[in-house]
């Protein structure tokens, strides 16, 4: 089925990262666990768009609490981006966002601090 005129697959724009494996969500493990989705090839000059998907397979309020917290967070794009050429990170999705530091991760980022 094709999009409806005016919308584009997100695929076509952005790479982004596999969903954590609930064995990668421990913190030695968290901040390599940025493989690229099967379907990109991995050529981030040619997708303006990187999005990290920072949760576990299942969802999980106990976890999502632990890896949302700020040094979760931060560790881990860092991590991401320096995986994949420092490519700039322009999309987190998490589970339970309200939770820990994920905000305020985003909001440091976007005011470069």
């Amino acid at each position: 089925m094709d999009c409806p005129r005016g919308l584009h697959p997100w695929s076509n724009y952005a790479h982004e990262t596999q969903v954590l494996a609930l064995s990668d969500t421990v913190d030695s493990k968290m901040q390599s666990s940025c493989i690229i989705t099967a379907e990109d090839n991995n050529n981030h000059e040619e997708k303006p768009f990187f999005r990290v998907n920072h949760f576990a397979s299942e969802p999980n309020f106990g976890i999502s609490e632990r890896i949302n917290e700020f040094s979760a967070v931060r560790a881990r794009m860092q991590g991401c981006a320096a995986q994949h050429n420092d490519v700039s990170i322009n999309l987190i999705s998490s589970d339970f966002w309200h939770t820990g530091g994920v905000v305020e991760f985003v909001q440091r980022q976007a005011r470069g601090t």
